[in-house]
């Protein structure tokens, strides 16, 4: 595996509204943060041209926030810049977040003409009661016209976000959000668990009662069923929490679930570069000044790394490497390949994590099948506890 990133994660901090249960770097739009963001990306982008050994870009990822409020002709030169610096693999994945209120025919066209190819749906769930629960501004018949609109531009890779465990939620609602939603065809379906994430609406309203021991019981009775009806459907669980068509596995998640490099833009984007992970300042201003410093003192860039506008820098150590490895492979359907560890470490994972190991196979929350290591069921429902060995 090379250590030069063929990825780019740009994070695009900007929404209408926040969601009660998001605890990722937002702000409210305005035209002055909007130039601050756009600014600094460029500047960012610019530095990207002293990377040495650059490979053709796989995937390129615009997340947030809400980036579908962007200008679409400002991210086509985005798109275009990267071109330039890096080049493209013959199937490069680009993906766009959009929430389905912010879509619309033409906009999905100028984004499907500047080079997406992929985009990814926030639906969370069809129920309009849960909708306001979880701070969603959108309809279930906002998001079926999106979903058109994005088909009529040419989009043949759409994949659709849904939230189950939400406060008030049964499994009857489940059920009808995983009609509606299969009803469209997309080609990826993310699932998840909510998690009440301390800081956030939700996590101030609910965190003290919720969940108890019943409603934990109905959260795996729902993720189980989400996916029977994905299976029924002719999706293939590849990870813990995503679904796909043959042929259409996130191309950028999976680079995060096999611990490979990727660069990130933007404010509260992370890079992980060489042994290096860079966690940029969740912070606009904090951000475009490190930026700024960075440009201004571009001739003393000595390697990729310093690249990028980071207020937290770690440096991975080959155990901690061999670590991650583990618990990200963990998390796929394929499980842990003992013959790429072998190949990326120089080392047998079954010697280095032999005890680890071990506890996997005595708590039955793994098996190995032929040279791969991968969560039973039960390892499903208590991931955390399998991962837990390797941190």
């Amino acid at each position: 595996m090379t250590d030069t990133p063929a990825s780019v994660y740009i994070h695009v901090p900007y929404c209408q509204s926040h969601c009660s249960y998001c605890d990722f770097y937002s702000v409210i739009c305005r035209p002055d943060l909007f130039a601050i963001w756009q600014d600094g990306i460029r500047q960012e982008l610019d530095l990207l041209r002293f990377v040495p050994d650059k490979h053709p870009l796989k995937s390129v990822y615009y997340g947030g926030g809400t980036p579908s409020v962007l200008d679409p002709e400002l991210m086509a030169g985005q798109l275009r810049q990267l071109q330039v610096l890096f080049g493209y693999a013959d199937d490069i994945e680009i993906t766009l977040e959009v929430n389905p209120e912010s879509v619309t025919r033409g906009k999905a066209g100028v984004w499907r003409d500047a080079g997406f190819n992929r985009a990814s749906i926030g639906l969370q769930s069809a129920d309009a009661r849960l909708l306001r629960i979880l701070g969603r501004t959108h309809s279930a018949d906002d998001f079926s016209a999106a979903f058109a609109d994005l088909r009529a531009a040419g989009f043949q890779n759409i994949s659709a976000d849904i939230m189950f465990g939400v406060p008030g939620q049964s499994m009857d609602m489940l059920e009808e959000t995983m009609t509606f939603l299969l009803a469209h065809h997309p080609e990826h379906i993310s699932f998840y668990a909510l998690s009440l994430e301390p800081g956030t609406p939700l996590y101030e309203t609910y965190a003290k009662h919720f969940p108890n021991e019943d409603e934990e019981r109905l959260e795996r009775e729902m993720y189980w069923q989400i996916r029977k009806r994905l299976s029924e459907a002719g999706f293939t669980v590849y990870e813990i929490s995503n679904a796909a068509r043959a042929g259409f596995q996130a191309v950028h998640n999976l680079v995060y679930w096999r611990a490979e490099r990727y660069f990130g833009l933007g404010p509260a984007a992370a890079s992980y570069v060489g042994r290096c992970r860079r966690q940029h300042p969740a912070s606009l201003d904090e951000w475009y000044q490190a930026v700024r410093g960075l440009a201004a003192a571009e001739a003393t860039l000595q390697k990729e790394a310093d690249f990028t506008a980071a207020a937290v820098v770690e440096t991975v150590s080959q155990q901690d490497a061999r670590k991650e490895f583990m618990m990200l492979g963990l998390r796929l359907s394929d499980g842990v390949s003992l013959d790429q560890f072998a190949e990326r470490f120089g080392a047998a994972a079954e010697v280095i994590f032999a005890p680890e190991i071990d506890q996997l196979f005595k708590e039955k929350l793994a098996v190995r099948r032929d040279r791969r290591l991968v969560l039973t069921p039960h390892g499903i429902d208590f991931a955390n506890r399998a991962f837990r060995l390797f941190v």
